[in-house]
């Protein structure tokens, strides 16, 4: 398991979107992994709402990609990562969201 900030998430295109596009960063190693989400599928629908459910809490029904879909900017979650060869290369896959992760707050020793 890995933690990955979502660097970019766009939705496009901007009228009626049909695709989300995602760039994960992994900020160990600088790595990035692009996902697209194709909500005309339900594949994509579902791993999406997985990842905005991991984020935003389960009740998410009313979901508005133009209100909703910038709070997933800049939020570290934790995600299975798969690697996977393809001729000759080796690309990461998100297998599954794990967690939402809190950034962690430092105490004032002084208190």
């Amino acid at each position: 398991d890995v933690v990955l900030k979502v660097e970019k998430i766009e939705a496009k295109p901007k009228a009626k979107p049909s695709v989300i596009e995602t760039v994960f960063l992994h900020e160990e190693t600088g790595a990035k992994i692009n996902n697209k989400y194709d909500l005309n599928k339900e594949g994509g629908l579902l791993a999406f709402s997985f990842l905005a459910r991991c984020v935003l809490g389960r009740d998410i029904e009313n979901f508005s990609i133009s209100k909703d879909l910038p709070k997933l900017k800049g939020v570290k979650i934790e995600c299975e990562v798969i690697h996977q060869e393809y001729n000759g290369n080796t690309y990461a896959n998100i297998k599954r969201t794990i967690a939402l992760v809190e950034d962690e707050v430092e105490e004032d020793e002084d208190l």
